[in-house]
């Protein structure tokens, strides 16, 4: 992604040797911005390495998670970055 570029949500499923998920985690993660939400497929299904390898983010980023969501039914994990404590309302 090009410098400077900043998300509100982002949604990676790609390759999933867990190499591959922990750099997309680590993509979308350095990209979110406060408040923003990551959502990653194939979490708590039939490829139990793309669920570790998330988990395995989700520990080394505990400080900065606000909220975790799970869909078990589509497969999807959904983890929301901890706002900032001078953010408006308006997000800013």
């Amino acid at each position: 992604m090009p410098d400077g570029t900043r998300l509100a949500f982002a949604f990676g499923d790609g390759n999933h040797d867990p190499i591959w998920v922990e750099n997309d985690f680590r993509l979308i993660w350095s990209h979110l911005l406060p408040g923003g939400w990551a959502g990653f497929h194939d979490y708590g299904g039939d490829l139990p390495e793309v669920t570790a390898a998330l988990d395995s983010m989700m520990r080394d980023h505990a400080s900065e998670i606000e909220r975790v969501e799970t869909m078990q039914e589509r497969w999807v994990l959904l983890v929301k970055k901890r706002g900032t404590a001078n953010q408006t309302s308006k997000g800013q």
